[in-house]
């Protein structure tokens, strides 16, 4: 045994390291066998290729000797800045190009279509507001339509017999189907025109609006005195002495008569009351003004130059109020109370006057 381990001790040193470490392998693979592991019942025998494992562990040794320990590479790490990382924004959505709206044109129009003016109206040259007016129409005119234009404006027609455009909407006109409806309701623009001398007691005659107007004119030198029979209402309208003219507002829808008294001829002219852009109003003599859309209640400022009476009335939609009765002249002003619209004046005087929101 001493022999042996003599021999051995004078082996080189990677054999001697060998051997120790193949003997170590083979003593833990005994007591491999003869103690079980305590979580299986039974053991497979180690089978070791005690040649292969030696040149195995040789080849590692040489390897280690030669090359030294591995030592792992470490990645550098960023240096942290303490800002969070940026979120990237989301990529914009192109939305679609809306599709253009066509322009307007001008269309035919397939049913007859005509319109009454119920004031001066002008026709263009171009279905264009800043367009030449090529015509202009009298109110109770009636015009033959034959195409249409909507416009951002409002609606143009387009009139047979010049070829040029009325704008209809907004407008002061209304539109019929047909020409009997057309004519019909033009009639109540035309004139009511009645004339006589002396005494007469007129016929019936039918009030173009509810509203309207009587011109009266009288060449006498004795009384001219004029009195209305509507149903069984009897007014007063005029009461002068000598040569006259003025005007006197009627009112209703029922037919109305006029009784007369004068010494000379005398005429009456009947038509429907007008529109006013303004409430302020100023004239001679008796008038009537146009409809009006009243104003705030307040001071109104009124004049009158004659010597007789000034009387003054506001006719409104919610009934009459008196404004001024005085004699003679008048230069001041008062409260004008209005009710709801429209509204017309009436003045009766025998000189010059006027009335105007202060």
């Amino acid at each position: 045994m001493k022999a042996y381990w003599d021999r051995f001790w004078r082996l080189p040193v990677p054999i001697k390291v060998g051997s120790l470490l193949v003997g170590g392998v083979v003593l833990l693979a005994l007591l491999g066998v003869i103690l079980p592991s305590p979580d299986k019942e039974t053991t497979q025998p180690l089978t070791t290729n005690v040649g292969t494992d030696l040149a195995q562990t040789a080849a590692v040794q040489a390897s280690v000797q030669t090359q030294g320990p591995a030592v792992p590479t470490q990645q550098p790490t960023a240096p942290s800045t303490g800002r969070p990382t940026p979120t990237v924004a989301p990529t914009p959505t192109t939305r679609p190009t809306p599709t253009p709206r066509p322009e307007p044109t001008p269309r035919g129009i397939a049913a007859p279509t005509f319109i009454v003016d119920t004031a001066q109206v002008g026709c263009h040259q171009d279905p264009i507001a800043d367009a030449a007016v090529v015509a202009t129409f009298a109110r109770g005119t009636i015009q033959a339509l034959d195409m249409i234009f909507d416009r951002p404006d409002g609606t143009w027609h387009r009139e047979v017999d010049r070829q040029c455009w009325i704008r209809t909407k907004p407008a002061p006109v209304e539109t019929f189907s047909q020409l009997a409806q057309a004519e019909r309701y033009a009639a109540r623009y035309t004139p009511v025109v009645l004339t006589g001398r002396g005494q007469t007691a007129t016929r019936a005659i039918t009030l173009p609006l509810a509203v309207s107007t009587a011109t009266f004119t009288h060449d006498g030198s004795r009384n001219f005195i004029v009195k209305t029979f509507q149903g069984r209402t009897e007014d007063l309208l005029i009461n002068r002495i000598g040569r006259y003219q003025g005007v006197r507002p009627l009112f209703g829808d029922e037919p109305i008569t006029f009784d007369i008294q004068a010494d000379g001829n005398w005429t009456i002219t009947i038509k429907a009351i007008e529109s006013a852009d303004s409430a302020s109003f100023s004239g001679s003599g008796d008038a009537v003004s146009g409809s009006f859309n009243p104003p705030t209640s307040g001071a109104w400022e009124f004049t009158h130059n004659g010597t007789r009476n000034f009387i003054v009335k506001a006719y409104c939609g919610g009934g009459e109020s008196l404004v001024q009765n005085s004699i003679g002249r008048v230069e001041g002003s008062r409260i004008v109370q209005f009710g709801r619209g429209p509204c017309i004046w009436e003045v009766e005087a025998d000189g010059a006057w006027s009335m105007t929101s202060r």
